[in-house]
């Protein structure tokens, strides 16, 4: 009997070891901001990574070439392309160039990556946001505040 617990205790704690070591790996994940349009680079802003409950989990700044590095760990998630020199001319646009998150592919992070470009899509029309009208409020998921949401309002087709 003493046997069996020495061993079942060694399975759990090396089990658990496993784990650990597997939450903790960490792996690249690089690419390119273009905007859609005229593919020409976006040179400042951020791309953002969001598990697939939508917490925020990753950050990276685009440089001046329009290159990203973001460090994430190992799950599926979206990335988003946010572009900060024009912002009432461009939407959050999830990998590859979409704006309605149903339609984002999401990544799944099992090793280093490379190439996982973003297409930034322009505002299109004539409506800036925020200035039609304002939207106050708290994003939840299960009842806990979500902190760094975006949220997206459709009109007509923009």
């Amino acid at each position: 009997m003493k046997s069996a617990i020495k061993l079942f205790a060694a399975v759990f704690f090396i089990l658990a070891a496993v784990r650990l070591l597997e939450a903790q790996t960490t792996y690249s994940v690089s690419g390119k901001v273009r905007y859609a349009d005229n593919n020409q680079i976006v040179t400042s802003g951020l791309v953002k990574s969001f598990d697939l409950s939508g917490n925020l989990v990753g950050t990276a700044s685009i440089n001046e070439l329009g290159d990203f590095i973001l460090w994430l760990h190992y799950y599926p998630q979206d990335v988003i392309g946010i572009p900060d020199d024009e912002w009432e001319d461009f939407v959050p646009t999830g990998y590859p160039d979409k704006t309605d998150p149903a339609l984002f592919t999401h990544i799944d992070v099992t090793g280093n990556m490379t190439g996982v470009d973003i297409y930034v899509q322009r505002r299109i029309g004539g409506l800036r946001p925020g200035v039609i009208t304002t939207a106050s409020g708290i994003v939840l998921s299960n009842n806990v505040p979500v902190s760094d949401a975006i949220i997206y309002a459709k009109q007509g087709n923009e």
